[in-house]
């Protein structure tokens, strides 16, 4: 049981075990217990398993999607991380720029304020 493969049970045993889940009367772990306890561990996995395969047909549409969403968000992450790259290195020469202009123009404070004492 521990080994069992849940996530890809045939709907041949789904449909054969259908009756069994329905007949509470009869197959149910509280009635089953009375029996064995060990047959009431079996019958509890069971059912689990049963409720677990319907619960699966809704969740794997959704899982799919979100792994397909993930891959989509990697990619356009990297092209953010790039265009952050490159917009870093813009804004940094920018402030180069912007650093080298204001140079000049205390450069030409400084001249101008010397020729005006001259």
């Amino acid at each position: 049981l521990i080994n069992y493969d849940r996530d890809n049970i045939p709907p041949k045993i789904i449909k054969a075990i259908k009756p069994y889940i329905e007949d509470k009367e009869r197959f149910s772990p509280q009635v089953i217990k009375k029996a064995s306890s060990a047959c009431e561990a079996v019958c509890k996995w069971v059912h689990a398993m049963y409720k677990y395969h319907f619960v699966l047909k809704m969740v794997k549409p959704k899982r799919e999607k979100l792994q397909k969403a993930t891959s989509e968000f990697k990619i356009v992450d990297a092209h953010l991380q790039k265009a952050q790259a490159n917009l870093d290195a813009v804004m940094g020469k920018l402030k180069q720029l912007e650093d080298h202009l204001q140079d000049l123009h205390d450069n030409k404070k400084r001249v101008q304020e010397r020729m005006k004492g001259d």
